[in-house]
């Protein structure tokens, strides 16, 4: 696993490369993205608390319904 310190030191040298303001994007983002991904391709709800290693079920939080699904 990359350590939270790891990938937003990188994120940041990438988005400051790209000329992109660092304070528009955040790290946390990515497990946001990563959990609405997975669950609009039918990913279970084990299989997406284990990829972002939730012992609970707080990732249902993160997973967001598209605009065009209303």
């Amino acid at each position: 696993p990359v350590s939270r310190q790891f990938f937003t030191q990188n994120l940041n040298n990438s988005l400051t490369f790209c000329g992109l303001d660092t304070k528009r994007y955040q790290s946390h983002s990515f497990r946001i993205g990563a959990a609405t991904a997975a669950a609009d391709l039918g990913a279970s709800d084990i299989q997406i608390q284990n990829m972002g290693r939730w012992k609970s079920t707080a990732f249902k939080k993160y997973i967001r319904v598209p605009v065009l699904t209303l």
